[in-house]
């Protein structure tokens, strides 16, 4: 049974909606940032600091190659990790890859003002700032959320919902 992996920008429901799908589907749960943070020791802000980014995905690659040992698993991504070509062939190959695609104005009303602060690649910047950020992070990341076999609108829909219409498109 192939995993069920899902990938798209922060804030667009990856843990949420993972975790009520696995559920749904009885099947294991795997946040690859909280795996990180429990192997590391850290939170994810923290990893950013100590290690900078190129380091940082390094080690999210390493764990993400280990948690894809496993299948039937369904994993949430973190919003970065399919930047790196290494990390789409492997999810490509372990899994089956939906995209929870998110808008940069909901982005915007779901962040609140600790996650705006906390957000690596968010923090210290203005509201201004942070939606040019958001914008130009979404632009960069479109190549690794291509490769997604279904894009899912995450915007004006309940988590439940969205785990249920994954079923369904799971399902045909």
């Amino acid at each position: 049974m192939k995993n069920i992996i899902l990938c798209g920008f922060m804030t667009s429901g990856k843990t949420t909606v993972g975790r009520l799908l696995a559920a749904r589907l009885k099947r294991p749960f795997i946040d690859l940032d909280r795996t990180i943070e429990r192997h590391m020791g850290h939170r994810i802000p923290t990893l950013f600091a100590l290690l900078g980014v190129k380091k940082f995905r390094k080690l999210e690659t390493k764990m993400l190659r280990q948690v894809c040992r496993r299948s039937g698993q369904v994993i949430a991504l973190g919003g970065g990790a399919l930047l790196n070509p290494a990390n789409r062939a492997l999810v490509s190959r372990k899994g089956t890859l939906l995209l929870l695609e998110v808008h940069p104005a909901t982005v915007m009303k779901r962040l609140s003002p600790a996650q705006k602060a906390s957000r690596p690649l968010l923090a210290g910047l203005s509201d201004a700032a942070i939606r040019k950020k958001i914008i130009l992070l979404m632009r960069q990341r479109r190549v690794g959320f291509s490769h997604a076999i279904h894009r899912i609108r995450t915007d004006a829909r309940s988590p439940k919902f969205l785990a249920d219409k994954i079923v369904r498109l799971l399902s045909s």
